[in-house]
């Protein structure tokens, strides 16, 4: 089944540090290696939400978790074309993937993958390498 992905997605920022200075950091990219981050592939997941419409980010902006909003930082915007790029990277070829992933209230959401073939150094850098394609923030307020 071909997959049709949008020209854009959409990372939530829930953590203080997640964005500095108006910019999105290498936090808010960071691929855990333990459950329940962990695809049954053995791959790390970022949760992310295609922006197939312009109701994706208030979907993303009114998300609450434990009666708080969940994304209080807001929600960083990559186009797929970076990410695609960061893809291509000698550093980070075949290591980085995207999938189209919906669940129960959240027809959008998706994650960015890594393999658990990915080295220590691989995983380190590419957080940063994520943070810094992202297009814009889109902020609570």
């Amino acid at each position: 089944m071909i997959m049709a992905y949008s020209d854009n997605l959409l990372r939530g920022l829930s953590g203080d540090d997640w964005v500095s200075d108006g910019i999105a950091t290498a936090a808010a990219f960071q691929f855990k290696f333990e459950p329940p981050c962990l695809k049954e592939n053995g791959c790390s997941a970022n949760s992310i939400c295609w922006e197939d419409n312009t109701e994706v980010v208030n979907l993303m902006l009114s998300q609450e978790k434990d009666g708080h909003y969940q994304f209080k930082a807001g929600v960083a915007r990559l186009l797929r074309e970076n990410i695609e790029r960061v893809m291509r990277l000698p550093s980070f070829r075949d290591i980085l993937s995207y999938e189209r992933d919906p669940v129960e209230g959240n027809p959008y959401h998706g994650n960015l993958l890594v393999s658990p073939n990915s080295s220590k150094t691989q995983r380190r850098l590419l957080p940063a390498n994520i943070a810094a394609s992202v297009s814009d923030i889109i902020s609570r307020v």
